[in-house]
């Protein structure tokens, strides 16, 4: 029977040893595992920061993008240009769409609205348009909403 009770002995212990490194294992793997989670966390933290830095950037760039917008609107506006091109007009518009021009030129396929105080009919002639980028308003039958729009106020138009 002692050779019993010391083979129990001894499996009992195996067993509690096995038990021992099987608790120590599972302590260790969650030891790794917190580590991981807790790097995986600072690194979102890190990338956040990064990510309110990057937006803040943004929001300032953008800022600075309609400022130098609205700048060089400004500087459009009142410069003084000369055109070339084939000069159609007076155009006849509905009044609540009439653009502020009444004259039309394709320069190189753009199409440029030209004011002209002038009673001249043109029809596609070709012309050299001296004048100042005025800005003004299209009324609601062309544009939906009404919106604001640059033309060519013409001070002098030779022909070509």
């Amino acid at each position: 029977m002692s050779e019993r009770k010391l083979a129990r002995r001894s499996v009992a212990i195996a067993f509690g040893m096995i038990c021992v490194f099987l608790v120590a294992g599972a302590v260790g793997a969650v030891a790794v595992y917190n580590s991981m989670v807790n790097d995986r966390n600072s690194a979102l933290a890190s990338k956040d920061l990064q990510l309110r830095s990057l937006n803040s950037q943004l929001s300032s760039l953008e800022s600075q993008i309609s400022s130098l917008r609205a700048q060089i609107a400004d500087l459009q506006a009142h410069a003084l240009v000369v055109v070339e091109g084939r000069i159609y007009g007076p155009r006849v518009y509905i009044p609540e769409g009439a653009p502020p021009w009444g004259y039309e030129l394709d320069s190189n396929g753009t199409t440029i609205g030209i004011s002209w105080d002038g009673c001249d009919f043109f029809n596609w002639t070709s012309v050299k348009v001296y004048g100042v980028v005025t800005q003004g308003t299209l009324g609601g039958g062309l544009t939906e909403p009404p919106g604001s729009v640059y033309y060519v106020k013409a001070v002098r138009i030779d022909l070509l």
